[in-house]
């Protein structure tokens, strides 16, 4: 089954966000470093990739070429202390089951 890659620089943040997306029924998994995500994603199974506010443009541009590599759509529209539950449904099961990106 392919899964949410949750990449953000806050711990609790990413662990928040994960948690929701599980609660959903959707595998996922979290990444607080630029390895652990590149890690994650060559793994070859990430559906959807979410970069939180905080990661920086650098890292940002490194997670959407393999992210572009690999076919997996890429969520971008920052959380900005809203409802995580809220932010879960809004922005990442819609692309779990049409794959668009945004």
């Amino acid at each position: 089954m392919r899964s949410v890659l949750v990449v953000g620089r806050e711990g609790a943040v990413v662990a928040a966000v994960v948690a929701a997306t599980r609660a959903r029924g959707a595998g996922a998994v979290g990444a607080t470093t630029d390895e652990a995500a590149c890690e994650a994603m060559s793994a070859g199974d990430v559906a959807v990739l979410v970069i939180g506010a905080g990661v920086e443009r650098e890292s940002r541009d490194l997670l959407r070429r393999a992210a572009e590599s690999g076919g997996t759509t890429v969520v971008e529209t920052p959380l900005r202390g809203g409802d995580v539950d809220e932010y879960v449904v809004r922005e990442i099961m819609p692309r779990l089951r049409t794959g668009s990106s945004r």
